[in-house]
C-alpha cells in the first residue's frame, strides 16, 4: 500500500474518522489493508478499537478485556468509560488510557471463515446493477 492511495482513501472519510486515520498512519505508517470503509495493521493485534484517538483506543481495549475476563460487565464497562473519559479532559489521571492493562496473546484471532468470495461480490453488485437499470 502506498502513502498516496491511503490517502486518497482518506480523502473520502467524514473529517474526525479522517483525522484519527491520519494519527495511527503517521504512528504506524502504512496499513497492511485499505478498503473505501477501513484501514488495517495486521501487527497491531487481534482486536480493534476505532474512537478519535490512541487514548480513547486503549480504555475501550482495557475495557473490552475486563468484560471478557468478568472483571467487569458491560453497564460497569460504560459508567467507567464515561469517568475516564471525563477525567481525561480534566486533566486527571487515567491508567486505562495510559497503556494496555493486558499482554496481547498471539493465536487468538477470529477462527471464522470467509462465506463470500470477491467474485461472488462482484456478481451481485452486477446483478444489482442490472435490476437499476431495467
Amino acid at each position: 500500500m502506498t502513502e498516496a492511495s491511503a490517502g486518497a482513501i482518506l480523502d473520502g472519510w467524514p473529517d474526525e474518522s479522517r483525522e484519527a486515520a491520519q494519527l495511527v498512519l503517521d504512528k504506524y505508517g502504512e496499513p497492511d489493508e485499505a478498503t473505501p470503509s477501513s484501514l488495517v495493521w495486521f501487527n497491531a493485534g487481534e482486536v480493534s478499537a476505532r474512537c478519535h484517538d490512541e487514548e480513547a483506543n486503549r480504555l475501550a481495549l482495557n475495557l473490552m478485556h475486563d468484560i471478557v475476563t468478568g472483571e467487569k460487565d458491560v453497564e460497569q464497562a460504560r459508567a467507567y468509560y464515561a469517568e475516564e473519559f471525563a477525567g481525561y479532559r480534566k486533566k486527571e489521571p487515567t491508567p486505562y488510557m495510559e497503556k494496555l492493562r493486558f499482554s496481547p496473546q498471539s493465536g487468538t484471532g477470529d477462527p471464522d471463515q470467509r462465506v463470500l468470495s470477491d467474485q461472488d461480490l462482484e456478481q451481485a453488485a452486477e446483478e444489482g446493477e442490472r435490476k437499476e437499470q431495467q
